[in-house]
């Protein structure tokens, strides 16, 4: 019952579980049901095996549960006891580790599908580019048009200014000398 109590704990079978013969092994048998108790048994034996494998007892047997040996049996209770603290106090840290990782599981899904969402858009906003490109460059070709013309206009209103400023010169000078 002791183990059986650490197997639940451990491993989270049942002894109720445990007690349940493999079905599909009882077809093998010409009488299955002479077969049922010795399954369970072998069921119990092999979980009770790899436990104590698991707490640092390859060399445990079964003749520790059936015909125990008070200072093997020690030893065997010691190794599940210190084993179940060392899983409880890692447990917590686990957790913790586990809900830190599927918060970041969360966030990668969030983030990919944002990242998806923007790239559609950027495909979008690439389509509308590519669509306006032939109106954009024909815009620049007429602003440079316009810039150069406007250039020379200003050429061409420097020049006159330039000679608006010598005959109002000229104006002042005469009216000087006719005054």
């Amino acid at each position: 019952m002791l183990f059986e109590s650490f197997l639940e704990f451990l491993l989270g079978v049942t002894p109720s579980e445990c007690a349940q013969p493999y079905f599909p092994a009882m077809d093998v048998f010409a009488y299955p049901e002479l077969h049922a108790d010795s399954l369970t048994e072998a069921a119990f034996e092999r979980n009770l095996l790899r436990v104590m494998r698991t707490v640092g007892m390859p060399r445990f047997s079964m003749t520790v549960v059936t015909d125990p040996d008070a200072k093997v049996l020690k030893t065997a209770l010691s190794a599940l006891i210190n084993f179940t603290k060392f899983r409880e106090e890692r447990l917590t840290k686990y957790q913790e580790l586990t809900a830190e990782t599927e918060a970041y599981i969360e966030s990668k899904a969030t983030l990919e599908e944002e990242n998806r969402n923007l790239c559609a858009e950027l495909g979008e906003y690439q389509k509308r580019r590519a669509k306006e490109a032939p109106t954009v460059e024909q815009l620049e070709k007429e602003t440079r048009a316009l810039a150069a013309e406007i250039a020379a206009l200003n050429r061409t209103q420097s020049a006159l200014t330039s000679d608006a400023h010598r005959a109002r010169d000229e104006v002042h000078t005469l009216t000087d000398t006719l005054n």
